[in-house]
């Protein structure tokens, strides 16, 4: 009954959102299941940490099931800054700019000091953490710090031309479930730059990805 009444309240927000389908139309089941899976998946998002590692591990596998690199829907290591994986929304944390494309790059610009990144990690273990960045303002020098769950990882400048900065991850520092992963900018263009106008970008990333050590 607990189910059938939760499946009936995320039906009420479906509907007079028009998620789904506008209230004159049908709504057919296929696509209110996926839309109540995505729904619930959401308020998990917003759960972690407020409830145990473990149950938030069995939930998000059995609505969403996605990780960084385990289980059969892997992001096999990688999340691409340009494209936010459908499977898994809300990896792209704040702090970004909307994607961009020049050819086959593609990216986000950062937004002010800090952005943000959420790993979806299933195992903890040793990894390497390699961020493809660049800066935002080719003449503007930008170092950037990186922290994971609000423990540092280390610092790098960020260089004029797209280039891999790597930090070493220890399975400590990582905890079951999503993991933040902040950039922390030692400048931005607004800031730092005289009579600029333009996106408060100090740096732009195309990629990050994440291998565990043996």
């Amino acid at each position: 009954l607990a189910v059938l009444a939760l499946w009936n309240l995320q039906f009420e927000s479906i509907y007079n959102s028009g998620l789904v389908a506008g209230k004159s139309q049908a709504v057919d089941l296929d696509r209110l299941a996926a839309a109540q899976i995505a729904t619930a998946h959401r308020r998990l998002v917003r759960w972690h940490g407020r409830m145990p590692e473990a149950l938030w591990v069995i939930a998000h596998d059995n609505l969403s099931g996605v990780w960084i690199d385990e289980g059969s829907r892997s992001l096999r290591g990688v999340i691409d800054l340009g494209h936010e994986p459908e499977d898994l929304p809300l990896v792209v944390g704040h702090g970004w700019y909307d994607p961009e494309r020049d050819g086959a790059v593609d990216w986000r610009l950062s937004k002010g000091f800090r952005s943000w990144l959420r790993v979806p990690v299933r195992t903890a273990s040793d990894a390497r953490l390699t961020i493809r960045a660049r800066r935002g303002v080719a003449d503007l020098p930008v170092r950037v710090r990186v922290e994971l769950n609000g423990a540092p990882l280390g610092e790098a400048d960020l260089p004029a031309e797209w280039s891999d900065l790597g930090f070493d991850v220890p399975a400590a520092a990582q905890r079951r479930g999503l993991n933040d992963v902040a950039l922390v900018f030692s400048a931005t263009p607004r800031r730092d730059v005289p009579d600029y106008h333009g996106k408060d970008a100090a740096a732009a990333v195309d990629l990050v990805r994440w291998e565990r050590r043996p």
